[in-house]
């Protein structure tokens, strides 16, 4: 049996390897004999977290990836250096299925993959923060601090462990922590970006359930005040400028709840309102003028002070229910944790139609009517990004799909495309998102294609669940999870260049909108991606730009 089969200089057929490795490779098998028998691989990697109960410690080895020409083969070892699994990702050669977890009894195996395989660019962060739970995505940022959101990424029904914690943006040392269990938690910070005050339904401490609202200081973690509700089933916690709203229902079918308002500094209670009937509270955060209710076919906004109506809009009868509400949902504003946009004007459905509503006035903006079977996102002030489904009984049942740009300022669809366009970001004349998952470019002004990141994916494949997070541009660089890859592409051509080195991404169910908004983040100064084992990572935006141009200088020449 010759050494080193996938060396650079042996000959031996990548086919004839696999089979090799399927006869030969045991679990326990010791890391000294796939390194005599394979070759040194071309990374080492810190390994997915190899425990799979969620609240023991995390166990890390090493994952080994050998990267051929047309696939990659990745070994993963135990902190001992034994076999634990392993997969050759291949091309496909039919039509995509989209895979499925073959649990814990299969530790070999197969990745049909119907985009190239991704040479690995050593690039070192400036640091990186170990977390205690698999999943980890930025909720809000400060000069100083860094709030994250902590999973351990179960399915929805088998879901355990969450956690909210900070850590210093110039160290990526953790500040403090806090648990919540497998039970719900909402943090929303003030209009300072100095505390944040995280609303969570179950104390893991206790084994129990105990709905707290505590006001904590981001710098260390100090608790400044609590509240708690009486009731932590169905409670909803918003908040407005300098002001937390608490809506706690007072029955089992919420018919009817009491309102809370409370200073957002002292946690002291403004005023209360109880509420009959179906009723939406529609605030988005600390910069919301106005306490945002939707009751009985109107809108009111109340003032946060002394709980009276400032405006109040007519809405109508209910259409339809309000997509923004299913959990799976991704689409509406995508918001960024480190610049986060104004949207005081901003888009809600309300009625029959989606509304562009000025929430300090109360004025009418703009408007697109509620479709059963479009969702969209937003793009800016001006453009919508719709997604219509062409069959089925239901939105996300469909087999087709087609996207269109729509233009709020003309009222008009400026252009429409085949296939499921999701993740798209504004640049100059070009749009940047995904066509069905693949990543690609198209032109403002008339929807053509400017180019499609190479795949073998039939038309009708949808891959969007490949996609882990949105857009990041980095200069002349493109920056986006897809599939376990952070993968980098060239702006201007489409062609992807590599993938980064130890950086482990991916999706997981029922946290797509956290991985839209906070899975990877870029500024001028710093680029900060979330990963699925268990790390937060930070690198120099100049840094990472110099390293890529040295890589890939021939391409520019």
């Amino acid at each position: 049996m010759p050494d080193q089969l996938l060396g650079g200089d042996s000959e031996v057929p990548t086919d004839v390897v696999r089979n090799l490795t399927e006869i030969l490779f045991k679990k326990g098998t010791p890391s000294t004999y796939v390194k005599t028998l394979l070759g040194e691989p071309q990374a080492r990697e810190i390994s997915r977290n190899q425990e799979p109960r969620s609240g023991k410690p995390m166990i890390f080895g090493e994952t080994w990836r050998y990267e051929q020409h047309d696939s990659y083969y990745s070994v993963t070892f135990s902190p001992s250096g034994k076999l634990t699994a392993s997969e050759w990702a291949i091309p496909a050669a039919g039509p995509f299925e989209r895979s499925y977890s073959p649990g814990d009894d299969y530790e070999f195996t197969y990745l049909f993959t119907v985009t190239p395989p991704l040479k690995t660019i050593e690039a070192e962060p400036n640091w990186r923060n170990r977390g205690n739970l698999n999943h980890t995505f930025l909720l809000e940022a400060n000069e100083d601090v860094l709030l994250l959101k902590g999973d351990d990424g179960g399915f929805s029904g088998m879901h355990d462990n969450s956690s909210l914690y900070a850590i210093d943006r110039s160290t990526g040392k953790k500040l403090w922590q806090e648990d919540a269990g497998f039970g719900a938690y909402t943090a929303v910070v003030d209009q300072d970006r100095k505390h944040v005050t995280m609303f969570s339904a179950y104390n893991p401490a206790i084994k129990d359930y105990v709905a707290r609202v505590r006001h904590i200081r981001l710098s260390d973690g100090q608790v400044l005040w609590e509240v708690k509700p009486k009731n932590e089933f169905g409670l909803k916690m918003k908040a407005a400028a300098n002001t937390i709203i608490i809506d706690e229902p007072l029955n089992l079918n919420e018919t009817k709840s009491v309102l809370s308002v409370l200073d957002q500094e002292t946690g002291k209670l403004r005023w209360k309102k109880t509420l009959s009937g179906e009723h939406r509270l529609l605030n988005q955060g600390s910069d919301d003028p106005y306490v945002l209710i939707e009751q009985n076919g109107r809108l009111y906004a109340y003032d946060h002070d002394t709980g009276k109506a400032v405006w109040n809009y007519k809405v109508g009868n209910k259409f339809m229910d309000d997509p923004t509400q299913d959990p799976y949902f991704t689409g509406g504003y995508r918001y960024d944790p480190l610049s986060p946009a104004d949207i005081t004007t901003r888009w809600m459905m309300l009625g029959k139609e989606w509304v562009l509503l000025n929430t300090k006035t109360g004025e009418r903006e703009g408007g697109y009517p509620a479709r059963e079977m479009e969702r969209f996102e937003v793009l800016n002030e001006r453009y919508l990004l719709v997604q219509r489904a062409l069959n089925g009984q239901y939105f996300s049942g469909a087999t087709a799909y087609e996207s269109l740009l729509y233009d709020s300022n003309e009222d008009k669809v400026v252009w429409t495309v085949e296939g499921k366009a999701a993740r798209a970001v504004i640049e100059g004349e070009r749009v940047y998102l995904t066509l069905n998952g693949i990543p690609a470019a198209v032109a403002i002004e008339d929807g053509t294609v400017i180019w499609k990141m190479v795949n073998t994916a039939a038309a009708s494949d949808d891959l969007s669940h490949l996609v882990g997070s949105s857009y990041g541009i980095l200069g002349r660089y493109l920056l986006l999870s897809l599939e376990s890859d952070l993968v980098v592409l060239d702006k201007e051509s489409g062609k992807s260049l590599g993938r980064l080195h130890n950086v482990i991404t991916g999706n997981v169910d029922l946290l797509e909108q956290d991985a839209r908004n906070g899975a990877l983040s870029v500024t001028d100064h710093e680029v900060l991606i979330g990963t699925v084992n268990g790390a937060f990572i930070r690198y120099d935006a100049e840094e990472l730009m110099e390293r890529l141009d040295v890589l890939y200088a021939p391409l520019y020449q």
